[in-house]
Order: C-alpha cells, then sequence, then structure tokens
C-alpha cells in the first residue's frame, strides 16, 4: 500500500510541475527569485549525476550562480550581499554515490556542502534506517507496521532497538556512507565543504540534554579530526528539533544550521540557525523539481494545508532521512 501511495504521490506532483511550467507559474517564480535579494538553498541525498547535472544546468541558464556556505554565512550576519539569483547546495546524510558528483561539481565550478552522517562514515558504512526497515519484522510489533515512529522514541529506547538489529544484519550490506578515505579527498576539493548531520541521524527532540550535545560535539570533531578543516554548518536529521538545539549548536561552535521547508530561499534577517532549504526529489519529475527549486510549489502546498492542516502536535518534520 505504502508503495502505491507514494507512486501516486509522485504522479500528482508531475502531473502539477508540468502544469505550472506549462500555465508559466515556474517561470514567473523564476523571474521574482532573480529580482529579490534572497539566497535559493536547495538540498539534494543521492541523486544520480545526470539528475544533479541537470538540475545544476537548468539553474545557471535560469540566470543563477552558485555560492558557497562561507558566502551564506557572510550574509546571515550582514558581511555580504545576497547576489540575484545566488543559490546554495548541499546534500544530507553523506552517501557513497555523492563522490561521483565530483566531477560534475568541478565541470560547473558548483560550491557545495555535505552534511555528514559520521556514525554511519564509520565502518561498516550502513545508514541504519535501511537495515531496520528491512528487518523490520524484528522490531517490537507496534513498529513493525509503521518503522518511521521509531524516531518517535525516546534516543536511548530508540538505540536498544536499533542497534541489535543492526549488529545482526550490518555486514549484509555494501557500504552505503562515504568512507573516512573518501571523505578526505571530497575535503581536498576548494568546492566542497563539510557539515555535520549528527553521528547517528536521531530526532534531536527525543534527545536528552547530554545525548544532544554528543550528537553536535562528536560530529563536528569527528570530520575535523579527519579532514583538518573547521565544521560550521549542521543540517537536522528528519528536520525535527525543539528549540533547545539553538544554544547547543552555538556552544559547540556551529555558525549556521538548515531546514527543510516549501521555501528555499532565506534572507538576511532570517535565524542563521534555521535556515530554509528545499530538497530535489530523486525519483520525482522534473517539471516537480523545477517548481520547487523556484518556489512555484509554495501557494499550493499552503492551500492544501489550509484545506487539511497538520495533527494537533506533529513536530516540524517533512518526514524524509
Amino acid at each position: 500500500m505504502a508503495d502505491y501511495t507514494r507512486l501516486a504521490r509522485l504522479s500528482l506532483g508531475g502531473i502539477l510541475g508540468f502544469s505550472l511550467v506549462r500555465l508559466g507559474a515556474a517561470e514567473r517564480a523564476r523571474k521574482g527569485v532573480l529580482a529579490s535579494s534572497c539566497v535559493s538553498c536547495v538540498s539534494f541525498h543521492n541523486p544520480h549525476p545526470l539528475l544533479f547535472e541537470r538540475c545544476i544546468r537548468w539553474l545557471r541558464d535560469g540566470g543563477f550562480t552558485f555560492i558557497s556556505e562561507d558566502r551564506v554565512i557572510a550574509i546571515s550576519r550582514g558581511q555580504a550581499h545576497a547576489a540575484p539569483g545566488a543559490v546554495w547546495i548541499s546534500f544530507d546524510d553523506g552517501w557513497r554515490g555523492n563522490l561521483s558528483l565530483l566531477p560534475v561539481i568541478e565541470r560547473h565550478e558548483v560550491p557545495v556542502t555535505i552534511f555528514l552522517t559520521t556514525g554511519a562514515v564509520e565502518p561498516p558504512g550502513v545508514f541504519w534506517w535501511t537495515c531496520v526497515y528491512d528487518h523490520r519484522s524484528e522490531l517490537p510489533h507496534p513498529l513493525r507496521s509503521s518503522v518511521l515512529r521509531i524516531w518517535d522514541l525516546p534516543e536511548t529506547e530508540r538505540r536498544e532497538i536499533v542497534e541489535p538489529v543492526l549488529r545482526r544484519h550490518q555486514m549484509e550490506y555494501a557500504r552505503q556512507a562515504l568512507t573516512i578515505d573518501e571523505v578526505r579527498h571530497l575535503a581536498r576539493s576548494p568546492l566542497v565543504s563539510l557539515g555535520s548531520h549528527s553521528v547517528g541521524h536521531p530526532s534531536l527532540p527525543r534527545c536528552d540534554s547530554a545525548q544532544l550535545d554528543d550528537e553536535l560535539y562528536a560530529s563536528k570533531k569527528s570530520i575535523e579530526g579527519w579532514t583538518g578543516r573547521p565544521v560550521k554548518t549542521f543540517a537536522y536529521p528528519r528536520n525535527e528539533f525543539d528549540g533547545r538545539e539553538k544554544d547547543a549548536l552555538r556552544r559547540n561552535g556551529y555558525e549556521l544550521a538548515v531546514t527543510v521547508e516549501e521555501r528555499a530561499y532565506c534572507y538576511a534577517e532570517d535565524d542563521a540557525y534555521y535556515v530554509p532549504r528545499v530538497v530535489v526529489g530523486e525519483d520525482s519529475f522534473f517539471s516537480a523539481n523545477v517548481c520547487k527549486m523556484v518556489g512555484a510549489w509554495r501557494p499550493y502546498v499552503d492551500w492544501a494545508r489550509r484545506i487539511k492542516p497538520p495533527a494537533p502536535g506533529r513536530r516540524r518534520s517533512t518526514g524524509l532521512l
């Protein structure tokens, strides 16, 4: 049933995206972004190089220019201005496929930031949620039919459930995450910056204060130890946060943190610890991704939410990994 629902959602998104492009809404949104003083923040997870390059070409041909995380930080501090059409590209998790994007990054001279889940970079390189989903029959009964609910558990309880499953099955998988040597190789490129996506990709609101600090501190120190380069930025795992993180991020030396929203653009006056990004769908129709990247999606999402608002008390999350 979940696969049919997902296919229906992707198909509906493709039809809507195609319609918005044909009706000129995406073009109007593109012109609006270019006329503003915002930074468009576009993120990926594990895109195929052809999709990634197609997005880069579309943005460049549409008048956009690419900026680095250092430039975004400077803009957030009021130390620099956003040029028209500024775009910051980032990737979440640290999938091994990101390494194959380096030729595209260098060919088009696109600065990017890769947010690493450092626990997965360590051997054997498996993202725990893929293993748990595949072996969900071994989970407690209430979680078997809805694996995503595992992020709703207190962090200590989540670890107690996940770690035995991961120990039993992690060697069944080919490496999914970048290796430490591959991280170092990427870090040698002047176009690649590395940020933290935590150690274990938990729901931060479900972490106690000590666990929260450890996720922020240990991941930052691991990346800095591997590469010898400072880590300045953080991406919230699953886009979940409850407000405690801001002080913890400052305390641990982070200068900027990113979320996922329906709008792809931020302004200098936005909070530097809640910078919005939009996620490009790796299996979405390209027309839908175009609408996401320029914000043409937003009015229709807002309209849908007025019809069916989120469930009361639900935390801020996209449901993405």
